[in-house]
């Protein structure tokens, strides 16, 4: 919480967002469930947040439907009541993520249902009112401080996510991220913790150039950002 309170305040002066990165999307949803509401009652000023995850974590309403109509095709029996229960869960959920899931899915399963690039778009979702990673992704443009985690970051910064709009749509939104983070003012955990994300990501693929901009990636991380020294836990 200690970070959180300077974090809150800078982007407040400063008119920048605040972006507080995790190790774990536990430790995200501890952040902005329980530690931020207990900061909004203390500081003597308002301010907003929001919480990203990847993008695979959230149920797209677009591909569920689809999944409905073709599921004698893509399913087994069992799979189909899976199926069926993600309808009925998609009525009730708070934010369409696997955290919110109360029951087991098949990663198959899964997998023809959640968000994806080219599929899941404000387009084909209705945006932030129809398609729940539409809607986050919405609400992070707006807040003051924004939390993701160490995967997300990097994947963000190094331009790893997938496009999904047309050029002619104007700046993607994985490229509006991206430039937002590179101002980031906090991350919680260690420097060689967010690091060793970052190899993960990268997992030894690419071009030399490639290997070298993630480089100047992690330099930027440690130059700009304030780390923690205690080791994650």
């Amino acid at each position: 919480m200690a970070y959180l309170v300077p974090a809150a305040y800078a982007a407040g002066e400063l008119g920048r967002k605040a972006i507080v990165s995790t190790y774990t999307i536990h430790l995200q949803e501890q952040l902005f469930g329980k530690d931020v509401p207990i900061v909004q009652s203390l500081v003597p000023f308002e301010f907003t947040a929001a919480l990203l995850k990847g993008r695979q974590n959230y149920l797209c309403p677009h591909r569920l439907r689809k999944a409905q109509a073709q599921q004698g095709e893509l399913f087994a029996t069992g799979q189909a009541e899976q199926l069926r229960g993600l309808v009925e869960w998609s009525e009730r959920t708070r934010d369409g993520t696997l955290s919110d899931l109360d029951f087991a899915v098949d990663a198959a399963v899964w997998a023809q249902v959640c968000s994806e690039a080219f599929a899941c778009t404000p387009r084909h979702c209705g945006g932030a009112n129809g398609c729940f990673y539409q809607k986050a992704r919405a609400a992070i443009l707006d807040a003051n401080v924004v939390i993701v985690n160490h995967a997300l970051l990097f994947g963000l910064l190094a331009g790893l996510e997938q496009e999904e709009e047309s050029p002619d749509e104007g700046e993607s939104f994985t490229k509006t991220i991206a430039r937002l983070l590179q101002g980031h003012l906090a991350v919680q955990g260690t420097c060689g913790a967010a690091v060793e994300q970052a190899v993960q990501i990268w997992g030894g693929k690419g071009s030399a150039a490639e290997a070298d901009r993630m480089e100047r990636v992690v330099e930027e991380g440690r130059k700009s950002t304030s780390w923690e020294q205690e080791p994650l836990r």
